[in-house]
């Protein structure tokens, strides 16, 4: 068993995704099952699941990545050259 996320996907004329849960399943397609019976869809949407471990990674980059950017900056300036 693995951890998944399962996303709402809007409908092919629009954008986006919204994780609606997060679950352990043996595969993609038990997550999408298992949380289609506690998710109500709209018209023209569906849900897909992927790995948690993926997202997790795809977060611990965005969070090491602002703390980098807010380590080198000053003052909400940008980088200030040392004079």
């Amino acid at each position: 068993m693995a951890e998944f996320i399962v996303y709402r996907l809007a409908p092919a004329d629009a954008t986006g995704k919204r994780a609606v849960a997060r679950l352990e399943a043996a595969n993609g397609e038990e997550a999408v099952r298992l949380a289609g019976r506690d998710v109500t869809l709209g018209a023209g949407e569906t849900l897909a699941a992927e790995p948690a471990a993926v997202e997790d990674a795809r977060e611990a980059e965005r969070n090491r990545t602002s703390r980098d950017l807010a380590r080198d900056t000053r003052g909400g300036e940008g980088p200030v050259a040392e004079v």
